[in-house]
């Protein structure tokens, strides 16, 4: 096998990536640089945070699915529907 690379010249060439076999095929010649293949256009469906914006999104979605966090947010939601209540009925009675 090496013996064939050595006499074909093209040993230590890499192949071609899938694009530029993509771009040859198209335009019947392959780009000598990776500068010469055109990048895409990003979607408006693509994303557009910031690198901070999804640390912290992931952030805010662990700690919210937290099990922990959950209870504690309905316990203190429940204490607060109750009182709320209490005040309400309170209020109307006078």
């Amino acid at each position: 096998m090496r013996e064939d690379a050595r006499k074909g010249g093209g040993g230590n060439q890499r192949p071609a990536t899938l694009n530029q076999q993509m771009q040859a095929d198209q335009n019947g010649h392959e780009p000598p640089t990776t500068r010469d293949i055109p990048m895409p256009n990003r979607s408006a469906a693509g994303e557009t945070r910031t690198v901070g914006q999804y640390m912290r999104d992931g952030a805010s979605r662990r700690f919210n699915k937290n099990p922990y966090v959950q209870t504690s947010k309905r316990s203190y939601q429940l204490g607060k529907n109750t009182t709320s209540n209490w005040k309400q009925k309170r209020k109307n009675k006078h």
